[in-house]
């Protein structure tokens, strides 16, 4: 299984009905929050945390094999832009028209006496067809990937594409995901787990329940060692660890 799916799985399975952890945590939590969430709908869910993103991705990491399935590093030759500079490569695709007072001579004459522009003249469609190449010149150029918040020159288009919904980092920028996955290699048990077969990885459960109804879990690792079976449930804590 590649990234794409595992996350599409992921994405359906939390889409579908049924009393999953999270709603059971809430409840247990905050019961008013709850009925507003789950049975009002008059109250949205919290947004993901920092630790949630990494719970998530620790999670895909365990589930495809090591970091390297769901994290890369940008090339030094690439860049990732604040959220100004995206922006301002945002605005730059689009045409803006001149005025009266900010053009050059030999636009002059696109312009009525009462300084609205006369689309219809040469010199108006000439200056526009030439804008509109330049920003269709841009756009293929500098190419803006939204979900990774960075763009690439068309040099690391091609690195764009191959590492598509995976969690990037800055040249020099600490992956945290791999301590994490060297730890796990370290532990004999935890390392079976991770070898355990695909069929046994993220397998859903659902049942029905006579006072809750509808209810669905995900379980991580199935272990069907004969003297010591269970299920296993990848956990991350504070101190950059799974357990």
């Amino acid at each position: 299984m590649d990234l794409k799916i595992a996350i599409a799985a992921n994405e359906e399975y939390h889409a579908t009905d049924g009393t999953s952890s999270t709603e059971i945590a809430t409840f247990l939590e905050d019961r008013l929050k709850w009925y507003e969430i789950y049975k009002l709908g008059t109250r949205a869910k919290d947004p993901p945390t920092a630790a949630m993103r990494l719970g998530t991705f620790v999670h895909l990491m365990c589930e495809l094999g090591g970091p390297e399935h769901v994290s890369a590093t940008v090339p030094e030759n690439l860049e990732i832009p604040s959220e100004k500079e995206l922006l301002q490569l945002r605005e730059g695709f689009n045409v803006v028209e001149p005025t009266p007072t900010e053009c050059p001579a030999e636009l002059v004459g696109m312009f009525r006496d009462d300084g609205t522009i006369n689309r219809s003249k040469k010199v108006y469609q000439t200056w526009k067809k030439a804008r509109e190449a330049e920003a269709g010149e841009k756009a293929k150029t500098l190419r803006i990937w939204t979900k990774g918040e960075w763009f690439a020159t068309t040099r690391g288009a091609a690195f764009a594409n191959t590492h598509h919904g995976k969690w990037l980092f800055k040249h020099g920028e600490a992956n945290p995901l791999i301590p994490i996955w060297e730890r796990l290699k370290e532990n004999s048990e935890a390392e079976a787990w991770l070898l355990v077969d695909p069929e046994y990885r993220e397998k859903e459960l659902r049942w029905g329940d006579p006072t809750i109804g509808k209810c669905r879990c995900k379980i991580d690792v199935i272990d069907n060692d004969q003297d010591f079976p269970c299920f296993v449930d990848w956990k991350y804590d504070a101190r950059d660890r799974a357990a």
